[in-house]
């Protein structure tokens, strides 16, 4: 488990997390406060083909939010990285 309550990993560190392992649970604080447990991938192998990004979708990139599939909630989400609890 990675805790980033005391060091709060950056974009490139969360990316790197993902490609380590195909599925991760993540905690993290929701804009409301709420705090959020997220079973998620960026793994296009582990997305449905319905629900895999096509050449034509445009998604605006912004550096601390990143997108990723919930598996459970079978659609994507995002979540702000500099406000992630834990990560495993």
């Amino acid at each position: 488990m990675t805790e980033t309550k005391d060091h709060s990993l950056t974009e490139e560190e969360v990316r790197e997390e993902f490609i380590k392992k195909s599925i991760l649970k993540i905690v993290f604080t929701k804009r409301t406060g709420e705090v959020r447990h997220m079973i998620c991938t960026t793994s296009p192998g582990l997305i449905p083909p319905e629900s895999r990004p096509d050449d034509t979708s445009s998604h605006r990139i912004y550096p601390d939010i990143m997108r990723v599939y919930d598996i459970e909630q079978e659609g994507w989400r995002c979540f702000i990285i500099s406000n992630l609890i834990s990560i495993t």
